[in-house]
């Protein structure tokens, strides 16, 4: 479990800069901190990580996250929402949504997904350019992929796999299923 509060001093190390730096943080506002009755400053870890978020920092890896992150990529509303949920209500994960392959892009840089359930056919950018961006970036490679798609084209599927898709599901979605595969492929991701 991750510490809840943290001192300046560690604070400083884990973004490799000074006390004096945390300090003028603080004093600044930059970070929320509270004092203790001997006059000391401790930041919540919370507090903390927004700190780093909002100033584009990036969060050092021995703090790691609590909970693995799932993006879902689907261009109807209607089944991502109802996904989302399901994942939600099942699995200790964040969950976040979006709607086409290229707002997927942004949301990889920003939400870092452990996974993706990714639909094939989307507008602008479709499943297959998606897979081949994440897996032609390191930062990715280990990005657990699972296309869920109404498409039933054998040729669809091995041009995925192909590309670096972990494993499929088909449209309409079994609950069971779905939470099967998902659970099996967040079993490879390695949390800090």
């Amino acid at each position: 479990m991750k510490k809840k509060l943290l001192t300046t001093g560690e604070i400083a190390k884990h973004c490799n800069v000074t006390d004096r730096a945390v300090l003028k943080w603080v004093a600044s506002g930059k970070i929320k901190c509270y004092r203790t009755p001997g006059r000391h400053s401790r930041v919540k870890f919370d507090d903390f990580i927004a700190f780093l978020n909002q100033f584009n920092m990036p969060i050092p890896e021995e703090l790691g996250r609590e909970k693995k992150r799932i993006l879902v990529v689907e261009d109807d509303k209607l089944t991502a929402r109802l996904i989302q949920k399901l994942l939600q209500k099942n699995l200790n994960c964040e969950v976040e949504v979006t709607y086409d392959g290229f707002s997927a892009g942004f949301m990889i840089n920003e939400f870092k997904p452990d996974l993706i359930t990714l639909d094939i056919m989307m507008p602008m950018v479709d499943g297959y350019e998606v897979v081949s961006r994440v897996r032609n970036t390191e930062e990715y490679k280990d990005m657990q992929i699972l296309v869920v798609t109404a498409v039933e084209d054998i040729e669809a599927e091995n041009k995925m796999a192909s590309l670096g898709a972990n494993d499929f599901i088909r449209k309409p979605i079994e609950a069971k299923v779905l939470l099967e595969k998902v659970s099996r492929l967040l079993a490879f991701v390695k949390m800090n």
